[in-house]
């Protein structure tokens, strides 16, 4: 199961209550979900609620106040201190 943004939270909780669940992934923070919890949370029938936290999670995500500066320029691929020109073929010739 996968999710995003608020549906991140939703996997966490969704993943870690419902057996039939097998993994997690959260392209954000997963949220701290306890079985204990699940009912306040979400609903699973019966036969399909875990017990105990089973599933594996992983988790990706942005650090979303990272203000980068575009790229104006094609880097160098041969990584030297030219700025101007050169391009993906390399440096320009001089």
């Amino acid at each position: 199961m996968a999710g995003s943004v608020l549906g991140a939270d939703a996997v966490s909780w969704a993943g870690e209550c419902d057996k039939r669940v097998k993994a997690i992934v959260a392209w954000d923070d997963l949220y701290p979900a306890t079985v204990s919890q699940c009912s306040k949370n979400l609903t699973v029938p019966k036969a399909d609620r875990a017990k105990k936290l089973h599933a594996p999670a992983l988790a990706t995500t942005n650090d979303y106040e990272f203000n980068i500066d575009p790229q104006t320029k094609v880097p160098n691929p041969n990584g030297s201190g030219i700025t101007v020109g050169g391009g993906l073929d390399g440096p320009p010739d001089t």
